[in-house]
């Protein structure tokens, strides 16, 4: 019964997706570099709060120095 209410929700959004419609939208030339700019943003968030969390581990055995952001 589940599956065949998340088949039809799919069947749906995949008809919704394809069914072709004007958009009216400009892209300005300068959304390239801002998209750039948000997935390095991101990118580099993520290798931070995970340095942070591996530091944290390595404190917590006693290898790590109080330095390691630096």
């Amino acid at each position: 019964m589940i599956r065949n209410k998340f088949a039809l929700i799919f069947i749906l959004f995949l008809v919704i997706m394809c069914y072709p419609s004007d958009a009216f939208a400009y892209i300005n030339p300068g959304s390239g570099s801002d998209f750039f700019q948000m997935v390095m943003s991101f990118l580099a968030g993520i290798v931070t709060f995970f340095k942070g969390i591996y530091n944290n581990i390595l404190k917590l055995f006693g290898k790590g120095n109080d330095k390691d952001y630096e």
